[in-house]
């Protein structure tokens, strides 16, 4: 029976969280929001989900709602840090999972369970991306690199090694000037 639920991700260099993802028929806000206030700041400063209910009048916890008519109760569940969640060590929250509902019955334990494993399940799929992504990024690497061997082992002759050199630094590494020198050996 859920109105919204909101992934707010953190973004600690500016202590602030940024809405990621929601499910919602209502008009939210786009932030970035404060890390350090409403429900989803007071979860990350306790290190502990927070819930409210029932919501009175005018609160303004939710930083994402302008309005927060029709909202009887609301949960805030940390994310944990994605290297956490796949079984590294503990990090600082990735972010919060911010739900709410009309009802102003406060989150049974059952509520609060499955939502403690949606939260970790997103910090899971992040952590699923972020491997994705460097193991694609360490394929094309060792693509540039065996193609650079490649050429390297069928250069002929010193101008053909050279150029070979400087189109496999150009490759590998991004240089903008590579520069090889013949030593003269007297």
């Amino acid at each position: 029976d859920l109105q919204t639920a909101a992934v707010l991700w953190s973004v600690p260099k500016e202590d602030t969280l940024q809405l990621r993802g929601a499910s919602t028929a209502r008009a939210l806000l786009a932030g970035p929001f404060s890390a350090s206030r409403g429900l989803p700041g007071s979860a990350l400063q306790e290190g502990r989900e927070v819930g409210v209910a029932p919501l009175h009048a005018g609160f303004n916890g939710l930083p994402y709602y302008s309005d927060v008519e029709g909202i009887g109760s609301a949960l805030a569940v940390l994310i944990p840090a994605p290297n956490e969640a796949a079984g590294g060590p503990a990090g600082p929250p990735a972010g919060v999972l911010c739900v709410d509902r009309a009802s102003t019955e406060a989150f049974s334990p059952e509520d609060r369970r499955v939502l403690r494993i949606a939260a970790r399940k997103i910090a899971l799929d992040v952590a699923v991306s972020q491997r994705l992504k460097a193991t694609d990024h360490e394929r094309a690497t060792m693509g540039r690199f065996s193609a650079a061997l490649q050429r390297l082992n069928g250069a002929l002759g010193l101008e053909q090694s050279a150029r070979a050199a400087s189109d496999a630094a150009r490759a590998l590494i991004g240089a903008d000037l590579v520069i090889v020198s013949e030593v003269d050996p007297e």
